[in-house]
């Protein structure tokens, strides 16, 4: 954990280059161990519709498709929501994904759904969400654009929010504001952090 409160520009650039550092083995094998930890952590038994968001390969990603795939064996029932990004906007649709949805990588090197029936964000129960950093409060330090921001805003207040990080937390994200939406918990390889 940083001794200092940094802000999110600088927090950007530097878990880019730590994440790219991992290299592939590594960010797989750190990947498995958080879906592990999911599971072990956070129950979704109750839970009816998950918001999941698909890894770009080119950001060094968390694999979300190996918790995906251990929740699906659990939780058999779930109904999953992708996303579907309007980048003139910045705006994006929920999406509900089944066997039937296509998946498409967009030129900006999202996995997003071709088609598909939209889901209001208020119906969603629980949202795993993507981060480059976070801190001992909850906070979360995105790509910058504000796309995760707008949608939380969007999903009814109960619903919780879990993100996934290779790292542990910053003390705390000198620049984080109003707008800004914290999280219920965030899950490492070594442990699930609550807020």
């Amino acid at each position: 954990m940083s001794s200092q409160s940094k802000t999110k520009a600088d927090l950007r650039k530097e878990y880019k280059e730590r994440r790219k550092a991992l290299g592939g083995e590594a960010r797989e094998a750190l990947s498995k161990a958080i879906a592990e930890r999911f599971i072990a952590e956070i129950p979704l038994w109750g839970q009816e519709r998950v918001f999941v968001y698909l890894p770009i390969e080119r950001f060094a990603e968390i694999n979300t498709y190996l918790l995906i795939d251990a929740l699906r064996e659990r939780y058999p029932v779930l109904q999953w929501v992708l996303s579907r990004t309007n980048t003139a906007d910045g705006s994006m649709q929920t999406i509900r994904w089944t066997s039937d949805t296509r998946i498409e990588t967009t030129d900006w090197g999202i996995p997003e759904p071709i088609g598909g029936v939209e889901v209001s964000p208020g119906d969603i129960d629980l949202a795993i969400i993507p981060l480059l950093a976070y801190d001992q409060q909850g906070q979360r330090v995105g790509y910058g654009k504000g796309m995760y921001d707008r949608f939380l805003a969007s999903c009814r207040p109960g619903m919780r929010r879990i993100g996934l990080s290779f790292f542990s937390a910053e003390e705390a994200i000198a620049d984080a504001g109003e707008h800004d939406i914290p999280l219920h918990a965030c899950i490492t390889p070594e442990q699930a952090i609550f807020f």
